[in-house]
Order: C-alpha cells, then sequence, then structure tokens
C-alpha cells in the first residue's frame, strides 16, 4: 500500500514450514524483511502474519513456504 509518493506499507500472511521452533521462526521473518527492503528501499513499515495453511485456504499444491 503506497502511502505517500515514497512511502509503502506492506502487510502479508506468510506460510512458513511446519515444526519451525520459535527462534526460527524469527530468524526467518526477519530475514523476509530484510529481502523486501533491499528489493524496495521505500518500504517503511512491514506487518507478517505467520498463519496455518486451514486459515490462508491455502492448499498443498500452494508455492513453497518460507522458512
Amino acid at each position: 500500500m503506497h502511502l505517500a509518493p515514497k512511502q509503502i506499507l506492506i502487510n502479508s500472511h506468510i506460510k512458513l514450514k511446519r515444526g519451525l521452533v520459535l527462534e526460527e521462526v524469527e530468524r526467518t521473518i526477519e530475514e523476509v524483511e530484510i529481502l523486501i527492503k533491499e528489493a524496495e528501499p521505500k518500504v517503511e513499515m512491514i506487518f507478517l502474519e505467520a498463519a496455518r495453511d486451514e486459515l490462508l485456504g491455502i492448499q498443498d499444491s500452494a508455492p513453497q513456504a518460507a522458512g
């Protein structure tokens, strides 16, 4: 979402691999945020929410999970 010409907000659900421990989830989220900011420096705010498959309506044919 563009908040201003040079200000972008990202709000996204992400699918993580099953069985990750808390430290792995935190590290993965940090990595995703870094990659987003490297790809688009105008991104100022990032809100990522990890959700289970059934909450996202995702089936097994979805793109590979992060983590």
